[in-house]
């Protein structure tokens, strides 16, 4: 099955080769038609000439492309290729080992702020209590 991109190419191609063939079975069908009006016979010339030369560009683009992914594939299993794609992990999994590690120095930082905005808090208070009322019969 095409690839989703070859599928819309193909998918526009259809319709303009569809009229090609309308406009030639009309030119058979109806040959007064194009020799009552010149201008439609070389309107149509000139149409099938462009979709020719489409045809043809579109055709030899989807093999290079083809050509191309196979390229790509192939050196995907050679060794530098290989390499390449290990230094790439490599370096992403440093990157990642950074981030951690700035993440946690940051939580680490902003938990040791925390403890000590808590403890200048407490610092501050003072508890005094309340003498203990009497119930009124000690007094006397």
């Amino acid at each position: 099955m095409p690839s989703p991109s070859k599928l819309i190419v193909i998918q526009l191609l259809a319709p303009a080769f569809a009229v090609g063939l309308v406009a030639a079975g009309l030119s058979f069908l109806a040959p007064t038609l194009f020799v009552a009006y010149p201008w439609l016979a070389t309107l149509v010339d000139v149409w099938a000439v462009g979709v020719l030369i489409s045809v043809l560009w579109l055709g030899r683009r989807l093999l290079f492309s083809d050509d191309e992914t196979a390229q790509r594939r192939k050196d995907r299993h050679s060794a530098g290729w290989q390499a390449f794609e290990e230094q790439k992990a490599k370096g992403m999994a440093r990157r990642q080992m950074g981030y951690a590690r700035s993440a946690l120095l940051r939580e680490r930082e902003e938990a040791e702020r925390r403890a000590r905005a808590e403890a200048a808090e407490r610092e501050g208070v003072r508890v005094q209590f309340r003498p203990q009322r009497d119930s009124g019969s000690d007094s006397g």
